[in-house]
């Protein structure tokens, strides 16, 4: 598991962070919302493999990629670049 150290704690607790939403009248349902569906989320916590701070780049792991810092859905996000490709972990998250 590879984790952001902005987000490290909240893998330990068993918790996810809270997203913000950028649109406005997104922000008040999210505010709203967040609270409860995160509480249903909650998961046995652990520790993380790899913790990042800006970037990590999988080579040693046999793959042309790179972890990259790109806060938005929250504090410690991050995005993978495969072959010059990005992917934002957040997506590949929700479609687990």
């Amino acid at each position: 598991m590879i984790v952001n150290n902005l987000e490290a704690g909240y893998l330990l607790k068993g918790e996810n962070p809270m997203i913000h939403g950028t649109v406005f009248m997104l922000r008040g349902i999210v505010k709203i919302l967040a609270p409860i569906v995160l509480q249903k989320q909650k998961y046995e916590g652990c520790r993380s493999d790899i913790l990042v701070d800006k970037g990590f780049d999988l080579k040693e792991f046999g793959l042309n990629a790179q972890i990259l810092h790109t806060p938005g859905h929250s504090k410690g996000s991050q995005s993978v670049i495969v072959d010059k490709s990005f992917l934002p972990l957040p997506l590949m998250k929700m479609n687990f």
